[in-house]
Parts: C-alpha cells; sequence; structure tokens
C-alpha cells in the first residue's frame, strides 16, 4: 500500500511501494520515510524544475547531514504534479538547492510588508 504525506500548502502526496523498495530505500539509504514527510511538511524552499516537477528542500545543520568540508546538507523530495495526484519520484540529500520558480516562500516584492 502506498505511503502518503502531507505537503505544506496541505496536499496530499503519494509515494507509491515500488519507488520506495526499487529506488530510494536502495540508491538513496540515508533518508527515511521520516525525512520525507519533514521535508514535505516543513520545508525551506520549494521550487519548479525545468521539468515542471516540485522540489522540496530542507537544510540540516548538525549531525551526520554535514559533508566531509563542513558544509551543510540538504535533504531534497522530488514530487511529479500529474493529472492524476502528486507522486514522490525520488528524495536524497544534496549539498545545494536547485531552483527555477520558487514556490515557497513567497517572496514578497520590495516595499510590500
Amino acid at each position: 500500500m502506498p505511503d502518503t504525506f502531507k505537503d505544506y500548502a496541505d496536499e496530499e502526496i503519494v509515494m507509491s511501494d515500488e519507488t520506495w523498495d526499487e529506488h530510494i530505500s536502495q540508491k538513496h539509504p540515508e533518508i527515511t520515510k521520516e525525512q520525507i514527510r519533514d521535508v514535505l511538511a516543513n520545508p525551506d524552499k520549494v521550487c519548479i524544475s525545468q521539468r515542471k516537477e516540485k522540489l522540496n528542500h530542507r537544510q540540516y545543520h548538525q549531525g551526520p547531514w554535514k559533508n566531509p568540508e563542513g558544509k551543510d546538507r540538504f535533504w531534497k523530495v522530488v514530487v511529479k504534479v500529474c493529472d492524476d495526484g502528486n507522486w514522490i519520484s525520488t528524495a536524497m540529500t544534496t549539498s545545494r538547492i536547485n531552483c527555477g520558480e520558487v514556490l515557497f516562500p513567497i517572496e514578497k516584492e520590495e516595499g510590500e510588508k
């Protein structure tokens, strides 16, 4: 049975058993389902990629998430927005936020309160 999560905007996100069992847990074992849940619910930044996927990022400042040079790491959860719902395609750690259009946080125009 697929896992379901809620994102920061209260939208439902689905992760299929196949995505978890055959991809994320095999190729990116450094991230857990609880961390995926946390990234979706409490992202630092959400962007739209060139491929029209939502890139959800959350930074971790200490512990095993720092790389050997002491630089911060980010959890990234990639969500495909489809006609039949929002689906996690992958989740991993990364050393930087790659971003297109920013969806969250909403950046205010100069002079706005």
